[in-house]
Order: structure tokens, then C-alpha cells, then sequence
């Protein structure tokens, strides 16, 4: 499905690009909160009790968890590829609809002016 062009008078901040830490904690926030950005410098104090087995298991959740990321980082990035192509397409559509305006008008100009010479 292909993205609707958004309307010709979007403030500039609607077209920044997030960081890629805002993409990457949006991305894994759905996945695993654990390893969001903000919770990862605080795993060792959280996870200080646990036996290897388990330890273990957290780092298999992880691997399980990183793969789902790179996944989920390859459909963010298809979306984001179909947005530009979109925003692209709006663009030079509404600068050709602008020229053809403009052109126009100099030629009802130089049609006036011929019929009134």
C-alpha cells in the first residue's frame, strides 16, 4: 500500500528524521524492555542474584530478541523507503502543478496583451 502525500503546508519538523536511538528504543520497546537504552546500564544491578541457568536463559531471550529488532528494523525501513518515495513523488508533483501555473499565467498575459495591441 502506498503511503498518502501529506498536505502542502506541513511544518518542517513533520519531515525530521528521529535519531537512530529514538528508532532503535521504539523498535525494541515492543520487543523487550529490557534492552531498551535506558534499562541496559542497569541489567547487571537488576539481574545480580541470578544463577547461571537463568542468566542463561535471559542472554538466549536476548539473541531471540535482537533477531525479532532486525526484523522489525527491516519493516520500519521498508515503511520509511515508501514514505520518501512518496514525499518525492508529492514534491515534484506539486512543483510541475506550480510551473504549469505559472506558465499559465505568462501566456494569458501575452494573450492579452497581443489582443490588445
Amino acid at each position: 500500500m502506498v503511503p498518502t502525500p501529506p498536505p502542502t503546508a506541513l511544518p518542517p519538523s513533520v519531515f525530521s528524521m528521529p535519531s537512530a536511538l529514538d528508532v532503535y528504543d521504539a523498535l525494541m520497546g515492543k520487543i523487550d524492555l529490557d534492552l531498551v537504552s535506558v534499562s541496559i546500564p542497569h541489567l547487571r544491578q537488576k539481574y545480580r542474584g541470578e544463577v547461571p541457568e537463568e542468566r542463561a536463559a535471559r542472554f538466549k531471550r536476548y539473541q531471540e530478541s535482537f533477531s525479532k529488532f532486525d526484523d522489525a528494523f527491516l519493516d520500519w525501513n521498508a515503511d520509511m523507503q515508501l514514505a520518501v518515495s512518496a514525499l518525492r513523488h508529492f514534491s515534484l508533483t506539486s512543483a510541475e502543478a506550480k510551473s504549469r501555473e505559472e506558465e499559465a499565467n505568462v501566456l494569458k498575459s501575452l494573450e492579452s496583451q497581443i489582443t490588445s495591441a
